[in-house]
């Protein structure tokens, strides 16, 4: 992922770690050096407030500009490895992973999983549409979510491809 955030600085997703781009020079963030998590970092989001939101194989990372706070499935996260995130219209944070959806207020975690209707639980992209619909692009099509109900989307509805990677 590559991400410009409100500063105008560009975020780089990489495999051992984050980078920040600020116009003229990088800095890296990692393990070792910046509080992330994990090395590896897959997906960007910034919030209302200006925090941004780092998914990784541990987790999301969210950073208010000096300090890194990990919640992971210790903290009721449905699956450390996340692959997307969004924030919707109302700042709840929707946080797309190997093991299913969750969604946090601020304070707790809801999980969503094709026990619910997701599609798959594999979450590789969510978008949320100008009606306020979730879009979750999942490894075997998609699944739109409104009005606390899933509708999928696969090659039999039209769908060039059950496997979608980006929305």
């Amino acid at each position: 992922s590559i991400f410009e955030d409100k500063k105008g600085q560009l975020w780089f997703c990489t495999y051992k770690g984050l980078s920040r781009y600020d116009g003229s020079k990088f800095f890296n963030y990692n393990q070792e050096k910046g509080g992330l998590s994990n090395k590896t970092v897959r997906a960007i989001c910034e919030d209302k407030q200006g925090n941004l939101w780092f998914g990784t194989n541990l987790g999301v990372d969210k950073y208010d500009g000096k300090f890194f706070t990990n919640y992971n499935q210790s903290h009721g996260l449905i699956n450390n490895t996340v692959m997307s995130i969004v924030e919707d219209h109302s700042g709840n944070i929707w946080i797309g992973s190997d093991g299913g959806v969750s969604k946090f207020d601020g304070k707790t975690f809801t999980n969503i999983t094709s026990e619910q209707g997701l599609l798959n639980n594999k979450v590789l992209a969510i978008l949320e549409d100008k009606y306020h619909n979730l879009w979750f692009a999942t490894g075997e099509g998609l699944s739109r979510y409104s009005h606390g109900k899933f509708i999928s989307f696969t090659t039999a509805q039209g769908l060039s491809n059950n496997k979608t990677l980006a929305i």
